[in-house]
């Protein structure tokens, strides 16, 4: 007779709730991982963006060679 005992013993619940903890903490430090990478990676391509943006409007005569001297220089 097992008495609800089945596949194992008493020791598999608490393995299976130290893997779903363990399951849980990976998952959640890999979030805050990749939330702070995208963050990075964001920060980065909108500063390149902006002096693309900037050039662009020069270049279709938007503004003056002043104005572009000046805002390259406020973003820099």
């Amino acid at each position: 007779m097992m008495h609800g005992f089945g596949w194992g013993g008493m020791w598999f619940g608490p393995v299976i709730g130290l893997l779903i903890l363990g399951l849980i903490l990976w998952l959640v430090i890999s979030l805050l991982k990749n939330s702070r990478r995208q963050n990075q990676n964001n920060r980065i391509s909108s500063d390149i963006s902006l002096l693309d943006i900037l050039k662009k409007r020069y270049a279709r005569g938007k503004i003056t060679k002043d104005e572009f001297e000046w805002m390259k220089r406020e973003l820099m």
